[in-house]
């Protein structure tokens, strides 16, 4: 990637970043809680955690290129995915951020369309992990006896169902892909009708190249399915993310908590995706399910800060990884071997 483009992005990424801080509006919020030393162990292994989830990623976007992945180390991989999601938090609508950069950056060592189609078809299998942590968070909910308000149960439940048949219908839909015909199912529906055939006009082209590079890789069989299944696992432990912290603020609750409070949240989160890091939305979520687990709503509170301030870190961290460009690594890599055969 060129450098002006690198540091636009990096501009893009520290604006963003000094929003979200901005609209957190720290003087209102427990800080004082975030400087006990005991918390710092709690962070420190929740960005190791963060770290497996990302790596989790990094493996299902070498299966995607597959079988071209040597053209790029793991490592430079691990970063675009990092830097990617860290744009996507800051920006509106989410895809606006990351996507563009991951294509820039493995138009260096693939061709375009390969680019295009890999990073298309990683964010299609990403959402695809949303969508099975989604249905998992209806099935948890059910099995917990519908502990909500009866249209609570009710609404959850119908999202359940849609999520389920539309999973289904990726999964197990080979020779056509879904993108295209959903939209043009979405054309004849009344409320949502302009808002679809406008975008199936501006963005056609677009989504076509999302059916034909899944499409593609749904057919690969085992690969698929382990890409899924890593997807999966990645989700598996955000929901571990939320029965850590809690658990560290002395809630009584169990992994499949977790599990519950985190599909909750990033469900409604992402039906809000315009608003930049789910700023607010991911909360409401996350109280909602904290009520259903019976969390008190201060702790509920403090779990909130803590996991910003986790986020707000790797959202640091992939914005400065910006900076790190290839030659530099290849550069400092030459320099240190030839120290290390200078007599």
């Amino acid at each position: 990637m060129k450098k002006r483009y690198r540091f636009l992005f990096f501009a893009i990424g520290v604006a963003g970043i000094a929003l979200l801080i901005y609209k957190a509006r720290p003087e209102r919020a427990q800080w004082q809680e975030l400087l006990k030393p005991e918390i710092s162990l709690l962070m420190l292994g929740l960005l190791l955690l963060w770290a497996v989830i990302y790596a989790l990623h990094t493996g299902v976007y070498r299966l995607i290129l597959a079988p071209e992945e040597k053209r790029i180390g793991f490592w430079q991989l691990y970063k675009i995915c990092v830097t990617g999601f860290a744009l996507n938090s800051v920006t509106p609508a989410g895809l606006v951020g990351g996507e563009p950069y991951r294509i820039m950056e493995l138009k260096r060592y693939y061709s375009a369309e390969k680019a295009v189609s890999s990073t298309l078809t990683f964010t299609l299998l990403y959402v695809m992990g949303h969508v099975l942590l989604w249905v998992t968070g209806v099935v948890v909910y059910l099995c917990f006896g519908c502990p909500g308000k009866v249209v609570e149960t009710v609404l959850l439940c119908v999202a359940g169902g849609v999520l389920a048949l539309v999973g289904a219908l990726v999964l197990f839909g080979r020779r056509k892909g879904f993108a295209v015909s959903t939209l043009r199912l979405l054309t004849r529906v009344p409320l949502v009708r302009r808002w679809a055939t406008r975008l199936l006009e501006t963005n056609g082209t677009h989504y076509e190249e999302i059916d034909a590079g899944f499409v593609a890789f749904r057919r690969e069989g085992a690969r698929f399915w382990k890409g899924l299944a890593l997807e999966y696992l990645s989700r598996l432990l955000e929901g571990a993310e939320y029965w850590i912290i809690l658990r560290y603020l002395g809630a009584p609750v169990n992994p499949l908590d977790g599990i519950l409070v985190m599909s909750t949240a990033s469900l409604l989160g992402n039906i809000l995706f315009v608003i930049p890091m789910q700023a607010g939305t991911r909360e409401g979520g996350m109280a909602l399910a904290l009520r259903w687990v019976r969390v008190n709503p201060g702790t509920g509170l403090m779990a909130g800060l803590i996991y910003r301030v986790r986020d707000l870190a790797c959202i640091v961290i992939g914005v400065f990884c910006l900076l790190i460009d290839r030659e530099l690594l290849k550069k400092n890599a030459k320099g240190a071997a030839a120290k290390g055969q200078t007599p």
